[in-house]
C-alpha cells in the first residue's frame, strides 16, 4: 500500500545519505530511525551507536539507541543508554520519553523473572517497608515518599542487584529494586491503588498477607 511504498522510499533515501556521507551523525540517526520504524532493530543499532559517536551530546540519538536495544533484549546497554539521555538534558520532553522507556524496561524485565520463579525477593522488600512503615506518622510517610520519588526520578537500576541508593529516612544502601518495592509500598499506604508504571501488585498483596499474619 501507499504507506508501505512511503516507508521503502525514505528508508531508502536515509541509506543514501548516509553512503554519501558517513561522518555525518544526523544521516545516521535518521537511518537509525527509519529502520526502528520498520521493525529492523539489529541493524538500527549501529547507526545510532554511530551517531551518538559522533556526536555524543545528541540526547535524541541515545534515546533512539537506548529504545533500539530495549527492543533488540539488550537489558544493559539499553539501561546505560536511557541514563545517559536523561543525563544530557533532563528537563526536555525527550527527557519524558526516556524515562518511560526505562519503566517499560524495568516492568519487562521484571515480569520475565516472574514467570520462572516467584518474585519472593520482591516480597521481601514490600515486607520490609511494611515493618519500617508501621512507626511512622502520615506526615512523615510523606516525606519518606518524596525522598523515595525523588531519589526514582531517574529510574531505579531494578536488574542491576549491585546498584545502591540511599535516602535520609532509610538506613543504610539498598537495591534498586528494594527502592521501588519501597516507594510502591508507601504510595499504596497514602493513595491504594497509584500506578507507578511498576507492577507489584501481587507481591505487595503476598507481603500484606504475612504482615497482617505476624502482627
Amino acid at each position: 500500500n501507499q504507506r508501505v511504498e512511503k516507508a521503502v522510499y525514505w528508508l531508502a533515501e536515509a541509506r543514501e545519505a548516509v553512503r554519501q556521507d558517513e561522518g555525518n551523525p544526523w544521516a545516521h540517526r535518521n537511518l537509525g530511525a527509519m529502520l526502528l520504524q520498520t521493525e529492523k532493530t539489529a541493524e538500527a543499532i549501529p547507526h545510532f551507536q554511530a551517531a551518538t559517536r559522533l556526536q555524543p551530546s545528541d540526547q535524541i540519538a541515545w534515546l533512539g539507541l537506548a529504545d533500539a536495544h530495549r527492543l533488540a533484549g539488550n537489558t544493559k546497554d539499553a539501561e546505560q543508554s536511557y541514563a545517559t539521555a536523561i543525563e544530557i538534558n533532563p528537563h526536555s520532553e525527550f527527557t519524558d520519553k526516556a524515562r518511560t522507556g526505562s519503566n517499560l524496561l524495568a516492568q519487562s524485565g521484571f515480569d520475565r523473572v516472574r514467570q520462572v520463579i516467584p518474585r519472593q525477593d520482591a516480597v521481601h522488600y514490600c515486607l520490609d517497608a511494611l515493618k519500617h512503615f508501621a512507626g511512622l506518622s502520615p506526615s512523615e510517610l510523606q516525606k519518606l515518599s518524596l525522598e523515595l520519588a525523588m531519589a526514582g526520578r531517574d529510574g531505579f537500576a531494578v536488574h542491576n542487584p549491585d546498584s545502591r541508593y540511599r535516602v535520609k529516612g532509610l538506613d543504610g544502601e539498598h537495591s534498586g529494586l528494594a527502592m521501588v518495592c519501597f516507594l510502591y509500598v508507601a504510595m499504596q499506604r497514602m493513595a491504594p491503588g497509584t500506578d507507578l508504571g511498576f507492577d507489584l501488585a501481587a507481591e505487595y498483596e503476598q507481603a500484606k498477607r504475612i504482615f497482617n499474619a505476624s502482627s
